[in-house]
């Protein structure tokens, strides 16, 4: 389910143009419409935390494809499939680069259970801190131990 960014910001920053040694001011395309970014299961199963880059071209509407990445194999090939859900407000078409960080805190399998932290900076950036998954098994008490 794409979900509607109601209140974009519209992202200024300095970027680097590709195959040019000069940094250029560009204004990032606008995220109207996206899927909730999660860490995929694999990559949280495996418990692998990393930082992936993706170079992407647009089409002016949409990613029309990724031109480079760089990163934890596992993050680059489970990312991508989210990032061609985006949507933009119409725009020239354009390169940018996008950071997905993720983070896979390891705890206690018994412990309460935590929801996913996911913070945007759309469209530029995408940090998810999730937790390890593991299955329960308690200490048997003392008293019943032979």
């Amino acid at each position: 389910m794409a979900i509607p960014l109601l209140s974009p910001l519209l992202v200024a920053s300095l970027s680097r143009s590709v195959g040019c040694d000069e940094e250029v001011p560009r204004i990032h395309p606008i995220v109207l419409e996206m899927k909730p970014p999660i860490c995929p299961p694999m990559v949280r199963l495996s418990g692998i935390s990393g930082t992936a880059k993706f170079l992407v071209k647009t089409d002016g509407h949409k990613i029309q494809e990724i031109l480079k990445s760089e990163g934890p194999p596992m993050l680059q090939r489970q990312i991508p499939s989210q990032l061609m859900t985006w949507r933009f407000e119409d725009h020239a078409p354009t390169e940018f680069t996008i950071t997905f960080k993720i983070t896979v805190v390891f705890r206690d399998p018994c412990a309460s259970k935590r929801a996913e932290e996911v913070k945007m900076a759309l469209p530029s950036s995408v940090e998810i801190t999730t937790y390890s998954v593991g299955e329960c098994d308690p200490v048997i008490p003392q008293g019943n131990a032979q």
